[in-house]
């Protein structure tokens, strides 16, 4: 898979896990996780609630900065 620098990916390298695996575990394949955290596909609109909860951090720690510039 490409490398993909996002906040949801750095999370995953904090605490030692594979992108794949997280992938499985949003019921997506890990080539959908790279479109949508490189921006390629949109997320559905529930994905970085459950991806949050799956990782056990907060929403805000792995908001894409785009998303966190339209909140602010």
């Amino acid at each position: 898979m490409p490398r993909i620098d996002s906040p949801l990916t750095r999370e995953l390298g904090k605490q030692r896990l594979r992108r794949d695996w997280l992938a499985q575990k949003l019921g997506v394949g890990p080539w959908t996780f790279s479109r949508i955290e490189g921006g390629r596909q949109t997320p559905p609109s529930d994905w970085y609630e459950r991806a949050a909860e799956i990782l056990g951090v907060p929403r805000s720690d792995i908001r894409p900065k785009d998303e966190v510039a339209a909140v602010a």
